[in-house]
C-alpha cells in the first residue's frame, strides 16, 4: 500500500498493476501577506493573482506542476520570484510581502489564506495504491479504511 500524490512518476489510474483509491481532494488556497490588497476579500479567483510574484517550492515536488497547470488554465504564466525548500519558508517569504503562493497546509505567519473560487481551483488528489486485486484482503481492507477515516478527519 502506498499513499501518493499524482505526479508523472505515479502509475496511471486504470493501470493493470495497481488499484487506486481516492482518499482526499486537498484544495489549495492562495496565501497572501496580511496587508496585501487581496487579503481584504473573503474569496478570490485564481486569475486575480496573475500579476503577482509567486513563491514556489523547488521543481521536484507535486505543487510546482500543479501551479503551472492552474496558471495556464487561468490564462497566465506565473512570474516566479522565489524558490524555497519547505512550506514554512514559503509562508515566511509571503509574510514579508515578497510574493504569493498556493499552500496546502496551515501557516503560522502573519498571512491570510484565501479560498479560491471559479475555475481553476487547484487541488492535490491524494490516493492510496494497492496491488490490483488485493483490496479485499482483510489487512489491506483495514488499512484502506483507516486511511479513509484519517482523510475525512
Amino acid at each position: 500500500m502506498a499513499v501518493v500524490l499524482p505526479t508523472p512518476d505515479v502509475p496511471p489510474a486504470g493501470g493493470t498493476r495497481f488499484d487506486q483509491h481516492l482518499l482526499l481532494d486537498d484544495r489549495l488556497d492562495l496565501l497572501v501577506r496580511g496587508g496585501h490588497p487581496l487579503a481584504r476579500r473573503d474569496r478570490v479567483e485564481f486569475a486575480d493573482a496573475a500579476g503577482e510574484s509567486w513563491v514556489v517550492k523547488t521543481r521536484d515536488n507535486d505543487t510546482y506542476q500543479l501551479l503551472l497547470a492552474a496558471c495556464a488554465a487561468a490564462g497566465f504564466t506565473p512570474r516566479v520570484g522565489h524558490h524555497v525548500k519547505e512550506w514554512y519558508a514559503a509562508s515566511a517569504v509571503v509574510a514579508e510581502g515578497l510574493g504569493v503562493c498556493l499552500l496546502p497546509i496551515p501557516s503560522a505567519h502573519a498571512v491570510r489564506r484565501l479560498p479560491l473560487t471559479g475555475s481553476p481551483r487547484p487541488s492535490r488528489r491524494i490516493s492510496a495504491y494497492v496491488r490490483r486485486g488485493s483490496a479485499a484482503h482483510p489487512v489491506v481492507a483495514r488499512g484502506l479504511a483507516a486511511l479513509r477515516t484519517a482523510a475525512q478527519a
